[in-house]
């Protein structure tokens, strides 16, 4: 992908290297340019530039680059950016190639008393673009990081997200300025906090079920703009990638698929760096081949990569510079590719072997600091507590690395000396040629005294005893979350199935943005929607009732707060109770004597309990326990 501004000089982000064959073989898409205009605030610093900040999905190697103030305006500036058509580009506004002045979500004017910035602070803001040819994307910055808010700098956008038929869509991801959401169980959508002003709305499903669009509003300062979409669903293909590697590529090493839909590993977790559990593992097939297959919608097109590791090291390059690839799904394709090279001619290779205190019942991870962050990536095994990774780090240069189990990187990571928060890093000078270092870990943290178990019962001994309505059995899903575990959790529903419980409720965390009246977004951080959806999905297949548990952190709520705003938290939590991708039907609350339950009647589909309040002396309430309907599957 390029971004170029006028005569200025063209910025290199990736190289694409595709190779096409025959029996619909990839479609790789043209490359298209759109020009992105930027109204800024009026308080911008004068002197100052506005930079659009490249970000995508390997947002390490994002460009920077100036933008031009559009002619005859104060505060409006623009750059042509060129990228894959079809594919998704995801970006943020700076100043002055500075990242302690990016674009902040700005405070939510004047719908009551904010969390406060630091909540959304505490994530770089990320906007989205289906990349299309020709266009002009109007966009608005509310507020910059180191200047204060104006008011009436933000607005509200809601609407609802149909098909061709008028019916309701799930589960459809919408991105307005910095902010994204997820389209509930009618199919509405609400953004709080969106920059006042030209916005472009960008409409997606995660792997193409139906296609995307571009959509631009204006954003009413102070009050709430209603756009309503319908899109148009996709035919699933199946999309195969082989690729050969270098016959240099070491012993046991499995090569990774990383692209931009869930089903190649990436989650919209702006923030964080991709987890590399979530990466395609390819199979082997034959000699240096390897391959993967996954269903996309007709109509998509996605980047991707081939690494070893994650997007910061061990991934494909050319001459050190990362290779990304991009194709365009029209009916069954097959991808041909070729990885030249794993490390840059500057780089040595650095071979690490582990030996774990607690022997085969754990994976081994390393994680490597290379001044971009540090992602955990799984290690090769080799024996029964043992593994092996290969490192490409560069000539005459210092690698600090260290180690984990199970993917864990709080609880799992080895202790070193004395235990501590941050853990420390080994080290290891790197010269100018291969090395090969062999590390004894001691000790874990948590790490269990006693032996392993060799085989783990439920605790619970026997089966539960059925029991008539309205009395329900169920187990509460842990809420600790790891994308690691998703093999899992297939297995643990059908054991909850299997002694007899009828229901699985399952964590969902939120985020308040407004204290009265309340308004939540749903978390992304450790539990992405896509994995709920999984998870609901196993259930059903077990046999089993599913209830949502929304834990709502940190607590927002105030003791001024009266039923209509009780009211409006009860719509929302009725709303996200029956959010539910993977299904058209579902049945409706039964709301026991609780009056601020609109709008809502009794059925066969019965609740673990009506509402509960729960409040401190003074009244201020600090939780609600409630438990949702049953989620069924169409």
């Amino acid at each position: 992908m390029r971004i170029s501004l006028g005569p200025i000089k063209t910025v290199i982000l990736v190289i694409l290297s595709l190779v096409a064959l025959p029996l619909r073989a990839q479609t790789q898409p043209p490359t298209a340019f759109m020009t992105i205009q930027v109204q800024v605030p009026s308080n911008t610093p004068a002197g100052d530039t506005i930079w659009v900040f490249g970000g995508q999905f390997f947002n390490i190697f994002s460009p920077r680059v100036p933008m031009s103030r559009v002619p005859a305006t104060s505060n409006t500036w623009q750059a042509t950016i060129s990228a894959p058509a079809g594919t998704i580009f995801r970006y943020y506004f700076a100043r002055n190639s500075d990242y302690s002045k990016l674009e902040s979500y700005a405070p939510f004017w004047p719908q009551g008393y904010s969390i406060g910035p630091g909540l959304y602070q505490q994530q770089s803001p990320l906007r989205e673009l289906l990349v299309t040819n020709g266009t002009t994307i109007r966009e608005t910055v509310a507020a910059w990081a180191d200047t204060p808010p104006l008011q009436g700098s933000t607005g509200t956008i809601a609407g609802a997200i149909t098909d061709k038929a008028g019916n309701p869509l799930t589960g459809l991801w919408i991105s307005a300025g910095p902010h994204q959401t997820f389209s509930d169980a009618d199919g509405n959508y609400q953004m709080q906090g969106v920059p006042a002003g030209p916005c472009t709305i960008t409409v997606r499903s995660e792997n193409g079920e139906y296609g995307a669009v571009n959509l631009s509003v204006n954003i009413a300062a102070n009050g709430t703009t209603t756009q309503n979409i319908t899109v148009t669903a996709q035919p699933m293909s199946s999309v195969t990638f082989n690729v050969t590697v270098p016959a240099t590529t070491p012993a046991g090493a499995v090569p990774h698929l990383f692209g931009d839909t869930y089903r190649l590993g990436m989650v919209e977790i702006a923030a964080q760096s991709p987890d590399t559990t979530r990466y395609a593992d390819m199979a082997p097939v034959a000699g240096q081949q390897w391959s993967y297959t996954a269903q996309l919608g007709n109509g998509t097109c996605v980047n991707y990569l081939y690494t070893l590791g994650d997007n910061i090291f061990n991934f494909e390059n050319q001459q050190s510079v990362i290779v990304t690839r991009a194709l365009c799904v029209n009916g069954p394709t097959t991808v041909n590719d070729t990885v030249a090279a794993w490390r840059s001619p500057t780089q040595v290779a650095v071979t690490l072997t582990a030996t774990s205190p607690t022997g085969a019942e754990d994976t081994l991870y390393v994680a490597a600091d290379t001044g971009f962050g540090s992602t955990s990536v799984k290690m090769w095994p080799t024996g029964p507590g043992t593994a092996t990774y290969t490192l490409y780090v560069n000539r005459n240069t210092t690698l600090k690395y260290r180690y984990f189990r199970n993917t864990d990187l709080e609880t799992g990571v080895e202790i070193i000396g004395k235990d501590s928060d941050p853990p420390p890093y080994r080290s290891v000078t790197v010269g100018s040629s291969d090395l090969t270092i062999n590390d004894t870990i001691h000790a874990w943290r948590n790490q269990m005294l006693e032996p392993a178990l060799t085989s783990a019962t439920s605790g619970i001994t026997g089966t539960v005893a059925p029991r008539a309505e309205p009395f329900q059995t169920g187990i509460f899903i842990v809420d600790y979350w790891r994308a690691s575990w998703m093999p899992l959790v297939a297995p643990t529903m059908s054991r909850i199935k299997s002694i007899n419980a009828r229901w699985a409720m399952i964590a969902v965390p939120w985020i308040p943005t407004i204290v009265d009246p309340p308004q939540f977004e749903f978390a992304f951080d450790d539990f992405p929607p896509q994995d709920l959806i999984v998870n609901i999905r196993a259930a059903k297949a077990a046999g089993l009732h599913v209830a949502l548990r929304l834990e709502v952190f940190p607590t927002p709520f105030s003791p001024t707060q009266g039923n209509a705003s009780l009211d409006a938290l009860f719509q929302q939590i009725h709303s996200f109770s029956l959010y539910s991708p993977i299904s058209q039907s579902r049945k409706a609350w039964r709301c026991s004597s609780w009056k601020a339950c609109p709008g809502t009647t009794a059925t066969s589909g019965t609740l673990m309990g009506p509402p509960e309040l729960t409040s401190t002396p003074n009244g201020r309430l600090l939780s609600r326990q409630f438990a949702p309907v049953d989620i069924p599957v169409s």
